[in-house]
């Protein structure tokens, strides 16, 4: 199967998913402004200045587009408002590319919040219970750069 579309009654309709066409369009990136897919797709304005921004970045229109249209595949999994998100979250660090979309993205779907300690049976078995740690302060760590009286820098 290629595709799956609902079926339109009436004349004159049609049905254009912009995912069936991002791989055409990547190999043939200056397609990317004319293509009716693309005109149709009412994305919010962050993805056309972005699309500008790393287009200006790279210096080149049609790798900067090849790029972006990574970025728009990753709309799919992951929804236009949340990438749209990232979009902003980047452009105000002036950070243009596919692989800071998916950093971010990596970053906030991988990462945990905070670190759970382990459960006594799983020390138990281990049989590392009784080890215990402490905490430096962190003037303590200048001390090694502290060399015949003089801080190196």
């Amino acid at each position: 199967m290629v595709a799956e579309h609902d079926r339109l009654f009436g004349k004159n309709k049609e049905v254009l998913n912009p995912y069936h066409y991002l791989s055409v369009i990547r190999k043939k990136a200056r397609a990317y402004e004319q293509a009716k897919v693309i005109q149709d797709w009412n994305l919010p304005e962050i993805y056309t200045e972005y699309h500008r921004l790393i287009q200006a970045h790279l210096g080149s229109k049609s790798k900067g587009t090849r790029e972006f249209i990574d970025i728009l595949r990753l709309t799919e999994e992951y929804s236009v408002p949340t990438i749209a998100r990232i979009l902003k979250e980047l452009d105000q660090k002036n950070r243009y590319s596919y692989q800071d979309v998916l950093s971010v993205l990596r970053y906030q779907t991988q990462c945990t919040t905070g670190t759970q300690y382990l459960a006594d049976d799983i020390l138990k078995e281990l049989n590392i219970e009784h080890i215990h740690t402490t905490h430096l302060p962190l003037s303590e760590y200048d001390s090694l750069l502290v060399k015949g009286g003089e801080i190196n820098g």
